[in-house]
């Protein structure tokens, strides 16, 4: 088997982090985390588009929370790259489909419930390497967040989970 690497990102700069989650697969066909970061504050957004553009670029499957500002980055990365760069909305509804070639909309229960299935079976691993303890206290986070006016929301309790919604979106992609 070819090892094949997926790319998960999320976008963020001012109230949050943007964060890449990189998850390869193994020989026994099985999915693990190699690599999760968060990027600086600092980072324009030239510097994420040309990021993504180059990990699709080395043949990464490479997916990019598109949701608000993460829309325009997608746009500049496919601009850099014939490789193609997946755009993917997350929303609060039921159904996951697929906008166009390289684009899907994603619900959020959708993608935590994925990502859980394959943690729970043990398709994907989250081994002891660079940010998976980040991950793993992001993970643990996430839980149902009461919003004025506004039905729960599926985010982290305290802190972030910019590393945590990049794994999810990268692991929607290893299917």
């Amino acid at each position: 088997m070819t090892r094949q690497m997926v790319v998960g990102v999320d976008l963020a700069r001012r109230s949050d982090y943007a964060a890449a989650v990189h998850i390869a697969s193994d020989e026994r066909q099985r999915w693990r985390v190699v690599r999760a970061e968060q990027i600086p504050h600092s980072a324009d957004y030239s510097t994420l588009a040309g990021y993504i553009a180059a990990m699709a670029g080395q043949g990464h499957a490479v997916a990019v929370d598109a949701t608000g500002v993460g829309a325009p980055v997608v746009e500049d990365a496919r601009g850099r790259t014939d490789a193609p760069v997946w755009g993917v909305t997350i929303h609060g509804g039921r159904v996951a489909r697929r906008i166009r070639e390289h684009d899907l909309s994603l619900p959020k229960r959708g993608l935590i419930a994925h990502a859980r299935q394959m943690l729970d079976t043990g398709s994907m691993v989250i081994p002891p390497v660079p940010g998976s303890s980040l991950l793993v206290s992001q993970l643990a986070q996430i839980a149902p967040v009461r919003r004025s006016g506004r039905r729960p929301a599926l985010e982290a309790l305290r802190g972030h989970d910019d590393v945590a919604f990049a794994w999810m979106v990268g692991a929607w992609m290893t299917q």
